[in-house]
């Protein structure tokens, strides 16, 4: 592919991912909208009994279930310690642990209380949404996508699940993994433009341009006027020599008021022999 044409569709592939990502609240395991005075009383009840049953570890996962709810973060980190250490395998317990750790700032640390969360209860929506969260916020793309993935193939009728897949795989530049996705989506809901524009750009990369092309003119059939796709489709025209089209779709450009960069128009003028 000619470099200097990459360059402008790099520019429609940075339009593509804008606002992509969508970000979700993180959770706790067993949470609830406390009531404070509850929650003193809660403390106060459970403290009691654990001096009854001081290696009961369920009774210190309620104890810091109850500190996180009070905002009194480094005394549930102290509670959730102590519950792992007699009940190791309490994957409640880590996910809660990571999402303690990211209030008080250590978000390394929180990671690693999801992954071994995760090693107990691999399938553990919780923490798979508290590591996807965490994941987004730190710019961990491995982990973010990671997440998604068993998400989306947890929960396969997510229409925003599928489409945080098909963009993560989009912007990380795998698409023929983006591809069928897009496609899934689509049948959801066919006409949403920017899942088209997405899609036909896969097929632009991998270098099958006519099947672009088709995508593009379908969503244009939605969208006359959407400006990413118009310039998107007198690029891949021009890539097909077909340049009558291509001049055609610089004219419904220019109709819509979208501008086209000189550099492709000066290519095109060039190859067309105009």
């Amino acid at each position: 592919m000619n470099t200097r044409i990459w360059a402008i569709t790099g520019i429609l592939l940075c339009a593509a991912l804008g606002g992509c990502a969508t970000k979700s609240p993180e959770k706790a395991a067993g949470d609830t909208a406390p009531d404070q005075q509850a929650l003193t009383d809660h403390i106060v009840q459970i403290q009691k009994q654990l001096e009854q049953s001081p290696e009961n570890g369920r009774l210190y996962f309620e104890l810091g279930n109850a500190f996180f709810d009070q905002g009194r973060f480094v005394e549930a980190f102290e509670a959730y310690q102590k519950c792992l250490t007699h009940e190791p395998r309490l994957a409640e317990a880590y996910t809660n642990l990571g999402l303690t750790l990211r209030r008080l700032g250590r978000d390394s640390a929180a990671m690693g209380a999801y992954e071994f969360a995760l090693e107990i209860k691999p399938d553990d929506v919780l923490t798979l949404e508290n590591m996807k969260v965490l994941a987004e916020a730190t710019g961990d793309l491995p982990r973010f996508q990671r997440a998604v993935e068993r998400l989306a193939a947890l929960k396969p009728r997510d229409v925003l699940l599928q489409g945080q897949l098909a963009d993560t795989y989009f912007q990380r530049g795998q698409f023929e993994e983006a591809i069928p996705v897009y496609e899934k989506l689509l049948l959801i809901e066919p006409n949403e433009i920017l899942n088209l524009y997405r899609l036909g750009m896969c097929h632009y990369s991998v270098g099958r341009f006519e099947q672009a092309g088709l995508v593009w003119r379908q969503a244009l059939r939605q969208d006359p006027g959407h400006a990413e796709t118009l310039k998107a489709l007198a690029v891949v025209l021009w890539e097909v020599k077909n340049y009558d089209a291509a001049w055609a779709a610089v004219q419904d450009c220019e109709a819509h008021g979208v501008r086209l960069p000189q550099e492709f128009l000066d290519t095109l003028k060039n190859d067309s022999g105009r």
